[in-house]
């Protein structure tokens, strides 16, 4: 009887590493293998615009469906076959001790980060050796020039007669234009402009690679297998986008590190419920607070995302409500509300305008009126002009980018005339929502699936400071790298596509960390603890935010692959979570 009871409950304890049914196991596998064959299908054809020898379709919508068909049949074998062998390689993972582990401890402990930052550094040297003074663009360099340039301000450095009569414009964060501007000044004090970038690129360089090795070794606190976690590591140190970013003057490349901690954090407070615990201790919340605060600062979308976050977080911590709104609401009433409202007046500080959050929409109008000209009422029509020049604005419709319809935004447009314009923009909706599809999926295809690779950051930006000077005027900003470190950036970009050309080119491309990863962790979630699916919070708003930007930039994405190794840990873990209220099997007496 011992004997039997014994299996019985050794069999019940092995129960959540198993999927419970085949039935459940293939309906979850041919959901997810035809939803990411489509998007396949679709972002391809998207990616590669009809010739003339093509077969008019009616739309790319309907003639994705036929392509996706076989490779969904084969995506969703593949994906029951993974799901039948992953409890079985979970188990032996969690008894493989690889050689690499008795040199590099990945425990959770200063000792083991610290470890693990230096073998990232190491293994990103071939990347960053050459980003001498630091890899940028051209919205770096229009912040730089706010800085070191008194009144007035252009809109944007490629953007049409926009100028107001002040230093800076919070259309990309002030907060990092200033951070940009200090190492500026610092460059200036020591005595060389490019050092004062290069020390920038070479601090944030080992700040990501701490923020990952963070995440890389936080799984052992999570009950990852030491393998697992190895191979978490060996990403980051070994995924070239990666160290690229790292070196990089831009906005999104400073906010991923902090997103990277905040979403720890978060992880840390859904693990604390899971427990039973109260909440984190206070070195996770005083961290909170802090990510919390840059990811408000460093990203212009970071208000919203950290709001959206806040909720469920609040609404899970039953008992620490309080607490829990303290350390997560406050930094974004400090950062998101009072320092715009009271700050920004006081410095003389120009609001960045409303035409970032409108710009799908209007996009998709400049598209309706592109394709259906007079399909406009005059009232329609009317109150579309308030807001846009839908004319002008159809002229410069680029279908993959909604920057030159969103700089033809009227910035003097009232609150009720922006409100009408979203009226009609319904409507049109109504009336017209596979030309409003099509005009969304042509801004995010890239990150519907892996179809295009992963664009490395690779501008010295010395060029965009001459035609910058006769825009802003002129001003004493050094960015030029030298030939040498030019050169040998070629060379790596050359051996970077050689990579991307290989089999394993898929690693190398956005749309699997942005689209494909997101829907597949999101489908375990939904699969196996749906209940813990709140967590995921973070990705999917960062997700949601990415669909209505004015297009998906490989720079977007980094955040997601930034946060990988937490995915990967935060996943295995809920699977293996019990439900709220459910006890863990007894414990067996002894024989």
């Amino acid at each position: 009887m011992t004997k039997q009871w014994c299996t019985t409950h050794a069999r019940k304890a092995r129960a959540p590493e198993r999927i419970p049914c085949s039935r459940y196991r293939l309906t979850w596998s041919l959901s997810l293998g035809f939803v990411l064959a489509y998007t396949y299908a679709l972002a391809d054809l998207l990616a590669r615009p009809l010739t003339s020898s093509d077969i008019p379709v009616p739309s790319p919508l309907v003639c994705a469906v036929p392509a996706a068909i076989p490779l969904g049949l084969l995506l969703a074998a593949l994906l029951y076959a993974a799901a039948r062998a992953a409890p079985s390689l979970l188990r032996r993972a969690s008894t493989a001790t690889p050689r690499a582990l008795r040199v590099l401890d990945l425990s959770f402990t200063p000792r083991g980060v610290a470890r693990a930052t230096g073998v990232i550094v190491l293994l990103w040297l071939p990347w960053i050796a050459f980003a001498f003074p630091c890899y940028g663009d051209w919205d770096s360099v229009w912040q730089l020039f706010q800085f070191a340039t008194p009144a007035p301000v252009s809109y944007q450095p490629m953007g049409i007669d926009q100028v107001y009569n002040a230093q800076f414009i919070d259309h990309k964060p002030v907060f990092t234009t200033l951070v940009y501007g200090l190492f500026w000044r610092l460059g200036t004090f020591l005595g060389s402009q490019q050092l004062g970038f290069w020390l920038y690129a070479m601090l944030l360089c080992l700040a990501t690679a701490a923020a990952l090795a963070v995440g890389c070794c936080y799984g052992e606190k999570l009950g990852v297998p030491a393998p697992i976690r190895l191979a978490c590591l060996l990403f980051v140190a070994l995924m070239p986008a990666i160290p690229r970013n790292a070196v990089t003057l831009q906005n999104d490349m400073l906010f991923a590190p902090c997103f990277a901690v905040y979403f720890l954090c978060y992880v840390e407070f859904f693990r604390a419920r899971v427990q039973g615990r109260e909440l984190p201790a206070r070195g996770y919340l005083v961290v909170l607070v802090l990510a919390c605060a840059l990811c408000v600062l460093t990203k212009k979308a970071g208000g919203w995302l950290m709001l959206l976050s806040a909720v469920p977080l609040i609404c899970a911590c039953s008992g620490q409500r309080v607490r829990t709104a303290l350390v997560t609401l406050v930094p974004w009433v400090v950062c998101a509300v009072l320092v715009p409202a009271l700050a920004y007046p006081a410095f003389g500080v120009v609001p960045g305008g409303k035409q970032e959050m409108l710009s799908l929409p209007l996009q998709q109008v400049a598209t309706v009126y592109a394709e259906r000209p007079d399909d406009l009422s005059a009232q329609e029509r009317a109150s579309i002009e308030a807001v846009l020049p839908v004319r002008e604005a159809a002229e410069d419709l680029n279908p993959t980018l909604a920057d030159p319809v969103k700089k033809r935004f009227i910035q003097t447009a009232t609150t009720g005339e922006i409100g009408a314009f979203l009226v009609t923009w319904a409507a049109l909706g109504v009336r017209h929502p596979v030309i409003y599809a099509e005009a969304a999926l042509n801004l995010i295809y890239p990150l519907l699936a892996p179809v295009r690779t992963y664009d490395l950051p690779s501008l010295s930006c010395d060029f965009c400071v001459p035609e910058m000077a006769e825009f802003e005027g002129p001003a004493n900003i050094v960015l030029d790298s030298p030939p040498f470190c030019k050169a040998m950036t070629q060379v790596m970009n050359r051996m970077y596509d050689l990579m991307a050309s290989m089999p394993l080119g898929i690693l190398f491309t956005s749309g699997l960390y942005g689209g494909w990863l997101v829907a597949a962790v999101t489908s375990l979630f939904i699969y196996k603890a749906r209940h813990h699916l709140w967590v995921l919070t973070p990705i999917l708003v960062s997700f949601l935010i990415i669909l209505v930007s004015p297009t998906a930039a490989a720079r977007y994405v980094y955040p997601f692959i930034a946060a990988v190794p937490l995915l990967v840990a935060v996943t295995l873990f809920a699977i293996k979570a019990p439900r709220e209220g459910e006890k863990e099997p007894p414990t067996p007496p002894k024989v």
